[in-house]
């Protein structure tokens, strides 16, 4: 946990294709331990970490596809001099069909 800052930026084509991407660096708070033969050691220490997020697809009234991918870095200190890298992330595919709410239904129907 701790503060963070970051800029995220969404390209529009033509209404309806768009390439979005967005980075924030932050400062953790991180708790960690280590268990060895001869001893326990705790720490807390303040360390950076990042996370970026890109994506590219078609946005519609009706329908979504896009393809994503996110990736996080988390560093942190272990025991004596020892640093750890953390590195997460995922791919993700989306298609997706809009479903319009009843009350919008009925108001465009005239009722």
């Amino acid at each position: 946990m701790g503060p963070g800052i970051g800029y995220a930026y969404t390209l529009v084509i033509q209404q309806h294709f768009f390439i979005t991407g967005s980075l924030i660096a932050n400062l953790d708070l991180d708790f960690s331990s280590e268990k060895g033969i001869n001893e326990d050691k705790n720490y807390i220490t303040l360390n950076p970490a990042t996370v970026f997020k890109t994506a590219i697809g078609y946005n519609s009234s009706t329908w979504d596809i896009s393809c994503n991918w996110v990736g996080n870095a988390i560093w942190f200190k272990g025991a004596s001099s020892a640093k750890y890298l953390l590195q997460t992330g995922n791919y993700r595919i989306i298609l997706a069909k809009k479903i319009m709410r009843r009350s919008k239904l009925k108001s465009e129907a005239g009722l």
